[in-house]
């Protein structure tokens, strides 16, 4: 999985850059996930292209990443969702397991980001 990682306000931010469908191999986003934790970095944002489709597998990893983070004592943030993925994400009611920025900005001028 092509995937780019930097930081921003404490968080570990990876930006997905390939498009993610029922069919994608989730196991290495969730070795870059699992590293993470057990490297103390428990604050983890992700970022998907906005052609991304998150139904099915990828958003059963998903769930599996926040509950994993909260586990450890960290959190989940996903930023910049696609409109799609955004109203999936409301629908879900997906806001009970992770906050949702529309931008990197927000994130970071966010004073709370902890549930």
């Amino acid at each position: 999985m092509n995937v780019s990682i930097s930081s921003i306000k404490g968080y570990q931010l990876v930006r997905i850059e390939e498009d993610l469908n029922s069919e994608t191999d989730m196991e290495s986003l969730e070795s870059i996930i699992i590293d993470s934790i057990n490297e103390g970095r428990t604050k983890v944002a992700l970022s998907f292209t906005p052609s991304s489709f998150l139904y099915g597998k990828p958003l059963r990893y998903l769930i599996r990443f926040s509950k994993e983070i909260e586990k450890s004592g960290g959190h989940l943030a996903i930023i910049e969702p696609s409109k799609n993925l955004r109203d999936m994400l409301e629908t879900l009611d997906f806001a009970l397991l992770t906050k949702v920025y529309s931008t990197e900005q927000e994130l970071g001028a966010a004073k709370d980001v902890a549930h």
